[in-house]
């Protein structure tokens, strides 16, 4: 029993996190120096095409497969009255790796590196490999589980991440930054937020649920998980940070060491058990965020920074983390 779990998890893993990863790393590789006939300079933008469209592809996902899912998810969910705890403890997540980050960003000399450094260490990687890790595990009801840990999420990345972005941008130009509230409010990006409410809504009233929506919930998780993680591989370039990969590997003592025994502290504290406990501590091991690389580009801050505590958090978590938490997972399972 405990092999044959053990081994389902393992294949979901390297099918839904390893596998699409490999496929959009490969998938640049393959239009560069493949057709000698193309410059340099000729094969640069079509990598460019390619990651662009493969941008599209991701946000597409959030705006219009996400919030399937969520509501579907939330529409099932057996809620609890120590689930009304998951979403603050979900902010613990977030603002620990903040402060720490903050404490060790000064090692950085300009506001360009600083800024990156620290966006990197506030964010984790909850709503892709953490969520999808969750679902690896406890299937529909983690998801919904996660979700809700990941309620304030959202609003965190989009209000807070931004202005911290534009604030390091004006530190380094010398300028000041504004923004709008109506701008940070209404946006597509909170859609997922929206299938969130629709499936709670959809909960409390008990509202006749299909079977046929049981069925197809793990194949559409299958097909977002790829839809992620593939231009998340094809963001990959280990040459341009390389170089970085020392200064952030601070990093790794934050997202796997000190995060998740704060968080294990907290969740002891509350009381959680079973799988509000297990979905908790696997979110609180992520990785680094890919969001944190696009606020670092959108908003002109060292890239390369963000890519590298990417990339090392997210190696460490597919070569050590995650495997381990499969094993103590499926020894539980079994005893």
């Amino acid at each position: 029993m405990f092999l044959d779990l053990l081994i389902e998890r393992c294949l979901r893993f390297v099918f839904d996190l390893l596998l699409p990863v490999a496929v959009g790393y490969l998938l640049v590789r393959r239009t560069s120096p493949a057709t000698p006939s193309l410059t340099h300079a000729e094969t640069g933008a079509s990598t460019a095409q390619l990651q662009a469209r493969l941008d599209r592809v991701m946000w597409a996902n959030i705006y219009f497969l996400t919030p399937v899912l969520t509501c579907l998810a939330f529409w099932s969910k057996d809620l609890q009255v120590q689930d009304l705890w998951l979403p603050v403890v979900g902010l613990v997540q977030q603002a620990l790796p903040l402060a720490l980050g903050w404490w060790r960003s000064h090692k950085f000399d300009n506001p360009s590196d600083r800024g990156s450094y620290l966006i990197s260490s506030a964010f984790a990687n909850r709503s892709v490999v953490g969520i999808i890790s969750v679902w690896i595990l406890y299937g529909q009801s983690g998801y919904a589980t996660a979700r809700w840990v990941m309620l304030a999420g959202p609003f965190v990345f989009y209000f807070f991440g931004f202005a911290l972005a534009r604030h390091y941008r004006s530190l380094d130009r010398g300028r000041q930054s504004s923004f709008s509230m109506r701008d940070l409010l209404f946006r597509k990006n909170q859609l997922p937020l929206l299938g969130i409410a629709v499936g709670i809504t959809l909960n409390l009233l008990d509202a006749p649920r299909h079977e046929f929506l049981d069925t197809v919930f793990d194949p559409l998780v299958h097909l977002s998980a790829w839809l992620f993680m593939v231009p998340i591989g094809a963001s990959l370039d280990f040459g341009k940070m390389r170089r970085y990969l020392k200064p952030v590997s601070d990093l790794l003592a934050i997202r796997f060491v000190i995060t998740p025994l704060v968080c294990l502290a907290v969740v002891l504290a509350l009381g959680m058990k079973g799988e509000s406990f297990g979905v908790v501590m696997v979110l609180a091991f992520t990785p680094a965020s890919i969001g944190a690389v696009i606020l670092t580009r959108l908003y002109k801050l060292n890239v390369h920074v963000a890519a590298a505590a990417y990339v090392l958090t997210l190696v460490v978590y597919f070569a050590l983390i995650f495997p381990l938490i499969l094993l103590l997972s499926g020894l539980g399972n079994s005893s």
